[in-house]
């Protein structure tokens, strides 16, 4: 096989490689970066690059996977009227983001549970410092689980809308496989509780996206809030309840919400 053959099999089908369908994508930013390096070596060779080729690729791959995932969801977005949808009865829904200011690379996290009722029961923003997006998802998702757990919440419904970190935790991806962190996740959810793990669409996770930001302007220590903040409690009441979800064994059904639901699980 010619140089020229290996390079566009790599880049254009990546058919005959051990990768998943992302390696075309990941082959060319690491054909990049490694031109990249060279170029700094030769013309700046004081230059000093400390993150390793191989994980800066994965963390590339994973802002261009994070972007394509946004261009689609804006498209299916416009024109909707999807917002988000309460638990099951006797469920709580733990929403989770993560928020990286670009100018100052200051990354947030930010949650909150809700009943089924669609009322607020808890809320959390922390300053977690500078990592990359896919990071900064898994600690929100981290730290959501630990409040959920702490409150004692039996059964939840955990939303992202961050597809890969969701692939990540349903063990549908390999990234982060080694991670400490994805392992302390995994812990968590195998703990004597029901979860329900799901990917949803920025729309329908507004308010966790607020509280992110909010936390990306605050301190490493976790802001923990029993009450809705001023700033977005009138979003909370908006959304409310007008449809609400069932669980069966065929999985997650959405309807439209003839009655005012009370009551949900508490571990005692």
């Amino acid at each position: 096989m010619s140089f020229q053959d290996w390079l566009s099999k790599n880049l254009f089908d990546g058919t005959g490689t051990t990768y998943d369908d992302s390696w075309p994508l990941k082959f060319a930013i690491l054909c990049w970066l490694i031109w990249k390096r060279r170029c700094d070596m030769l013309l700046n060779p004081n230059a000093k690059d400390v993150e390793d080729i191989v994980a800066k690729g994965n963390r590339l791959l994973e802002e261009c996977r994070q972007a394509f995932q946004e261009n689609v969801e804006n498209r299916v977005e416009q024109g909707s009227n999807m917002k988000w949808i309460s638990p099951a009865v006797g469920w709580v829904k733990l929403n989770v983001d993560a928020s990286v200011e670009p100018n100052t690379s200051r990354v947030g996290i930010g949650g909150l549970i809700r009943d089924d009722r669609g009322c607020w029961r808890a809320g959390f923003a922390r300053f977690i410092g500078r990592c990359s997006v896919l990071l900064a998802e898994m600690w929100a998702i981290y730290e959501g689980l630990l409040h959920a757990w702490s409150l004692g919440y039996c059964k939840v419904e955990l939303e992202s809308d961050s597809l890969e970190a969701t692939r990540i935790i349903k063990r549908e991806s390999g990234i982060l496989n080694n991670s400490a962190l994805v392992a302390s996740i995994r812990k968590m959810l195998n703990k004597d509780w029901h979860v329900i793990v799901h990917h949803v669409t920025r729309n329908r996770n507004h308010v966790a996206d607020k509280l992110s930001r909010r936390g990306r302007e605050g301190q490493r220590k976790t802001d923990l809030m029993l009450e809705a903040p001023e700033e977005i409690s009138s979003i909370v009441m908006e959304e409310g309840s007008v449809r609400y979800s069932m669980i069966n064994a065929t999985g997650i059904e959405e309807r439209d919400l003839p009655f005012d639901p009370s009551g949900f699980n508490v571990r005692t």
